[in-house]
């Protein structure tokens, strides 16, 4: 147990003195710790800064000893107490990173990335070692000078790990003086939505209830609803990872089936995260990903599809079998890395597809762009007028007229929100229909151009997120550095929209 520690003490034989690293005192091996040190006869301790230990570990007689070996069980084990941690805070991904000196394990929760243990630089990489060499999937052999991918489902793993885990994907590899690794947790679904199909307006209105329950506005579902509804082109669902993008999609295909259940509706993904309810879901794994992604695509077209989802279209390839599957009859839903809706056209043109291709196809229906977005924990969250000598000045200006409604994080958080100030996230998005028209008009005046116009008259992903802002939901300067800044014309937009949410 000692030896995944041994970075954190320094021993100094000459005066029988302890120093230990001030994160130690949170350790839940704290006591254990502490009757070794008893029990090789230190008599005093003194707890100091990492940094500090690091230059204690040149000037004092001796370290803690290492074992001769660390023991595979054993940092499963602890591997297995750092997930159970982390599905007890909800929270949805690991990082865990080597330096020259130390070990580190990171949680992602509610968006916000804090460190949470530091081990030995030894102890960490065989963790990390043995955890990824337990997958039972894609490059199971642990190459340290390689970047490798896989995904495991609870049961293909023999160490003790929470039943509300439905399946972990691991990517890990190389950095400079050392590794790391990042875990997706993905969790098991605990809610039924009650369907009733009985008439066509209940479709629609499910529909809609699935698509505000998961954040967007009603008039964006109704336009995500009437482009799922139909019989052929392409829905792109953009943003950065994280965005909730693979949400959105299995949301969309899941409405699709409940409505049209006799449609055979595939999908291609690498690999798959969630399981979708009356999909076939097939898996792109390991390497040659592009190479695999086009086979399985040919192979999905041969296996009369409806409706297809491609998991990213981020080759010039998967981007041409997706138009012709189009073109043939069939529907096609997949995911681009964009900042935006319009960034989508540029997005296409790098991968070699022109507009005058999307123009002469006409395939691209519908393109959704979204983040995820902090929500202010409702016990503690702190009315920006008594922050107001604490926030961004510009940003204060914006929203002084509104400072009655708008609020802001507590710094010191409470017990609710385990001192965070945050309370979950939720989806802001912008919805854009396309057709011909607005092809031809980019094309011809200009992405930037038709962009600002569209903007002028639309809900954006800021100004849906305003509408949060002053309802004292999202803190102001959490949207700004979500999404993107925002302006007193954008404020007065969502004022004059009237649009009001109920949570």
């Amino acid at each position: 147990m000692i030896e995944k520690y041994k970075d954190a003490i320094v021993i100094d034989s000459s005066t029988k003195t302890a120093y230990l690293s001030k994160e130690l005192r949170t350790s839940q091996d704290f006591y254990a710790i502490m009757t070794h040190l008893k029990n090789v006869g230190i008599s005093s301790l003194r707890f100091v800064d990492y940094n500090e230990l690091v230059d204690l570990k040149g000037k004092v007689s001796s370290v803690i000893q290492e074992q001769t070996e660390i023991v595979q069980s054993d940092v499963l084990k602890e591997f297995a107490g750092i997930i159970k941690e982390a599905v007890k805070s909800k929270v949805s991904d690991i990082h865990i990173r080597t330096d020259s000196v130390k070990g580190e394990v990171l949680f992602r929760q509610d968006g916000l990335l804090t460190s949470v243990k530091t081990y030995s630089r030894d102890f960490t990489h065989a963790m990390m070692r043995a955890f990824y060499q337990n997958l039972s999937v894609a490059e199971s052999n642990y190459v340290e000078t390689e970047h490798q991918v896989a995904q495991f489902k609870k049961e293909d793993i023999q160490i003790d790990i929470p039943d509300e885990i439905l399946s972990i994907r691991v990517q890990k590899g190389p950095k400079l003086s050392g590794q790391f690794m990042v875990l997706r947790i993905l969790y098991k679904e605990t809610k039924e939505l009650d369907v009733n199909i009985d008439k066509e307006e209940n479709r629609i209105m499910l529909g809609i209830k699935m698509l505000t329950n998961y954040g967007y506005l009603p008039e964006q579902a109704l336009s995500i609803v009437s482009t799922a509804r139909g019989s052929s082109g392409i829905g792109i669902v953009a943003g950065p990872t994280g965005s909730g993008k693979s949400t959105a999609l299995k949301i969309i295909l899941e409405f699709q089936h409940i409505i049209y259940p006799w449609k055979a509706i595939y999908t291609i993904e690498d690999p798959p995260e969630y399981p979708i309810k009356g999909a076939v879901q097939l898996p792109v794994l390991g390497t040659e990903r592009e190479k695999k992604f086009a086979k399985a695509l040919k192979v999905c077209m041969r296996a009369d599809p409806d409706i297809i989802m491609v998991g990213e279209i981020r080759d010039q390839e998967t981007a041409d079998l997706s138009i012709n599957a189009s073109l043939t009859g069939h529907q096609v839903w997949s995911t681009v890395h964009a900042i935006d809706t319009f960034a989508v056209f540029s997005r296409f043109e790098g991968l070699g597809i022109p507009m005058e291709k999307l123009i002469e196809t006409d395939v691209i229906k519908l393109i959704i762009a979204q983040r995820l977005v902090p929500i202010l924990c409702n016990h503690c969250k702190v009315s920006v007028f008594k922050m107001r000598g604490k926030v961004d000045p510009d940003v204060y200006k914006l929203i002084a007229p509104y400072e009655n409604k708008v609020f802001v994080k507590n710094p010191s958080g409470c017990e609710k929100c385990n001192g965070k100030g945050i309370a979950g996230r939720r989806v802001v998005a912008e919805v854009l229909p396309v057709d011909t028209k607005l092809l031809t008009s980019i094309k011809e005046r200009g992405i930037a151009r038709v962009r600002n116009e569209w903007k002028d008259d639309n809900f954006t992903m800021v100004r849906h997120g305003l509408i949060y802002v002053l309802q004292g939901m999202i803190d102001p300067s959490d949207l700004i550095a979500s999404v993107d800044v925002f302006s007193s014309k954008d404020i007065q937009w969502v004022v004059n929209s009237g649009k009001q949410i109920t949570v």
